[in-house]
């Protein structure tokens, strides 16, 4: 359909309906026709706008130059929009987008183009950055935004040798402020301290809520040496305060801790982590006091190496780089039970990996150990799902059996694939079962009533070991590690490991001896009522499953019972 089809005045209905205004400008008289009342474009109807020296005087001055240049230029790009500000009577400033028709038959006696009043959509656009940027309950600054500032310090501190610092104060005992006048007293002792802090600052500090009771302040072009008493300074401000409450009156104390941009910290999170660990020892040694950060505080290179470590975890999430390894567990007495552990693993952007000592620990303080093993146990039960003859078994942490809505996930994702019960073990670490008893129980006999089988992993590395095996309903149970390396030397581990083994076997508990790595080791072992091996001499840890599935074939055709048993040593 052409423009010819709609008629002239329904044309100019449907431009004035979405508030566009069309004007035409005489160069030679200054005289500006519009072609509908001005009140289309302003609030009210006291402007009148004959000239282009009476418009031009209501702009904002800040506007002048830029709309001058392109005046005068007589060059408009088409299509192309002008955002200034005009000053109205009342004193207040609106927001107006001017277009100019470059291409015109009278372009050198007019300048012809329309006008739009945009101030609620500037406004809104301004709403939302304050938002994006802003702590709802105190009106201060939020975190992404202290980010930036830091940001900012750290290149001022690299390029013109400007001296920042950094420092979190921290409302003692908020938690129990909550509990005992509820969360809105804690609220409001949370805007008190906050406005208390904005008073206590110079008009170049930056002041940001990180966190519930927590407070950023970054102090830009400011003496190192006295951090500690500008930190106290605060934490007097605060002390010394009577906090009025909807509850009556307050009287609180705050802990803090800093760091000094690029001296101590060269980049954000290292800024935030110093600063979190000097307050964790300011409350560590009794709150209300200020902890200027120290070298020596800290393994500085070792917590560098740990943020690193901890970005790339979340790329490797969200990039897909977290997979799983598979090292086999064999059973000689029967075979067809043996299975294969999968170990999550983390690969570089070149192939290389991560060693799952240094990125586990990390996950776990973190958080994303869950994210991780929820991937392993969905990769797991697709394999399973697609093939008959294979047994595997996931690890859980802690982290993420703690969380009940991930339990009661996990049970749900389960009862989808009871059909590869049989084939998968979860195995949980002796520590996590310790936390909570009720909790765990239940999450244990949810599985196996679908027909899974539980593990108790690293049996012998917690505490009440045995007593965790009658409270538990454990299938199978791993002696840790530790007790298995080098067990033909050392006759105390010789007497756990056999102890043991007659009570789960008389509990009717089958047995893992984890990390066999040496043959002598095996001839040990094997006086005991052992079920499954798994160590590097059967196979390590394999990217390929294939790869994991032929060593474990090998490893069983391999495994030879000596026909004389050897006398065990004895502890002296």
């Amino acid at each position: 359909m052409s423009s010819d089809d709609i008629d002239h005045n329904t044309q100019k209905e449907l431009i004035l309906q979405s508030g566009i205004v069309l004007f035409k400008w005489d160069k030679k008289s200054d005289a500006i026709s519009i072609d509908t009342a001005l009140n289309r474009l302003f609030p009210y109807n006291d402007i009148s706008l004959p000239t282009g020296l009476s418009f031009y005087r209501r702009v904002h001055k800040d506007d002048r130059i830029n709309l001058r240049k392109i005046i005068q230029s007589g060059e408009f790009s088409g299509g192309q929009d002008f955002d200034i500000r005009l000053l109205l009577n009342t004193g207040e400033t609106i927001w107006m987008r001017l277009n100019f028709l470059n291409n015109h038959p009278h372009k050198g006696k007019y300048i012809y183009g329309s006008a739009q009043n945009i101030t609620k959509d500037k406004y809104d656009l301004l709403r939302t950055a304050y938002t994006a940027y802003t702590d709802d309950l105190t009106g201060l600054l939020n975190r992404p935004r202290m980010k930036q500032k830091i940001a900012l310090a750290i290149g001022a501190a690299s390029q013109y040798n400007v001296r920042s610092m950094f420092l979190t104060i921290a409302i003692d005992n908020l938690a129990a402020i909550n509990n005992m006048f509820g969360h809105h007293v804690a609220d409001d002792i949370i805007q008190a301290v906050g406005r208390c802090l904005v008073t206590s600052k110079r008009k170049s500090d930056v002041i940001a809520r990180l966190s519930s009771g927590k407070f950023g302040i970054l102090l830009t072009d400011v003496k190192t040496d006295n951090m500690e008493e500008i930190g106290n300074r605060f934490l007097k401000s605060i002390r010394d305060t009577s906090f009025i409450t909807r509850s009556g009156s307050i009287c609180i104390t705050a802990s803090g801790g800093g760091c000094v941009i690029s001296q101590d910290a060269d980049t954000i999170d290292t800024a935030f982590s110093l600063a979190d660990e000097c307050l964790s020892i300011s409350k560590k040694r009794g709150r209300n006091s200020f902890i200027a950060f120290k070298p020596e505080f800290t393994r500085h290179e070792e917590r560098k190496e740990n943020i690193i470590l901890s970005s790339e975890i979340v790329r490797s999430i969200q990039e897909g780089r977290v997979c799983p390894a598979f090292q086999p567990i064999i059973n000689p007495k029967a075979p067809e039970k043996s299975f294969i552990e999968m170990l999550a693993r983390i690969k570089n952007h070149d192939g290389t990996l991560i060693p799952a000592y240094k990125f586990i620990p990390i996950a776990e303080n973190t958080g994303f150990i869950r994210m991780i093993d929820m991937q392993i146990l969905n990769t797991a039960l697709h394999i399973l799902d697609q093939t008959d003859d294979i047994n595997l078994s996931v690890n859980l942490s802690g982290h993420t059996l703690s969380n009940p809505s991930l339990t009661d996930e996990i049970v749900s994702k389960l009862s989808l694939y009871r059909h590869v019960a049989t084939r998968l073990i979860i195995e949980i670490t002796e520590t996590v079962a310790l936390q909570d008893i009720h909790d765990m129980k239940n999450f244990m006999e949810n599985i196996r009533q679908l027909g899974f089988r539980v593990a108790l992993d690293d049996f012998g590395a917690g505490y009440n070991s045995f007593s965790n095996l009658k409270s538990y309903p454990f299938n199978i149970v791993k002696i840790d590690g530790g007790y298995i390396r080098g067990i033909d030397k050392d006759p105390r581990n010789q007497i756990f490991v056999e102890a043991f083994c007659v009570m789960a076997d008389k509990l009717g508990l089958e047995i893992v001896a984890e990390m066999v790595s040496e043959p002598e080791e095996v001839t040990i072992l094997k006086n005991f009522p052992i079920d499954y091996y798994q160590g590097y001499l059967y196979g390590k840890p394999e990217m390929e499953l294939e790869t994991s599935i032929k060593n474990m074939q090998s490893s069983l055709q391999g495994f030879v019972v000596p026909v004389k048993k050897p006398k065990l040593r004895r502890a002296k």
